[in-house]
């Protein structure tokens, strides 16, 4: 399985623990958006070769990519809605990918420290959300958490307003 993170770390590296020896990753790493996953799985959209290239990069370990429990299920939620989703895939199928992509070995699964929930309410504060929008909100704070400060997304203007964060399209 891919990497978990299991201490937040400070500056611009970052260590981890799987049980192993500590490793530091490099700052460059960016947390995929829930919406890369989807358009990586939707092969009439105009966005998802984009999509299978940047997780092909991840696959080969040209890019240190994150994820946290809150992006995959979103990427579940979607792409097995009928009402979201054109074909809409099986439980199974989608289990089977989430596990396919947590196996990478340059894929890290980021935990929830417990200072998340007062960077949330601080972001809120900051940057007044109501509806759907707290969930970007809710990532910001568990990016910001972990020391991560770059997103790929296709949905730039949710995370724009945030100057802690780098946004990327692919493409």
């Amino acid at each position: 399985m891919g990497r978990q993170v299991c201490q937040a770390g400070q500056g611009s590296q970052r260590e981890k623990s799987t049980g192993g020896p500590s490793i530091v990753m490099p700052s460059k790493l960016a947390l995929l958006d829930t919406n890369i996953l989807v358009y990586a799985f939707s092969r009439d959209s105009e966005k998802y070769q984009p999509s299978r290239s940047l997780l092909e990069q991840v696959k080969i370990g040209e890019l240190e990519a994150c994820l946290t429990s809150q992006v995959l299920a979103g990427f579940y939620s979607v792409v097995t809605d009928q009402r979201r989703f054109t074909i809409p895939q099986t439980p199974q199928k989608v289990l089977r990918a989430i596990e396919q992509i947590l196996a990478m070995p340059s894929v890290t699964l980021l935990p929830q420290p417990t200072n998340t929930t007062s960077k949330w309410i601080a972001l809120i504060k900051d940057y007044p959300a109501k509806s759907s929008a707290v969930f970007d909100v809710q990532l910001v704070a568990t990016m910001i958490t972990n020391n991560i400060h770059r997103i790929y997304t296709y949905n730039r203007s949710d995370f724009e307003r945030f100057p802690q964060i780098e946004v990327i399209t692919p493409g």
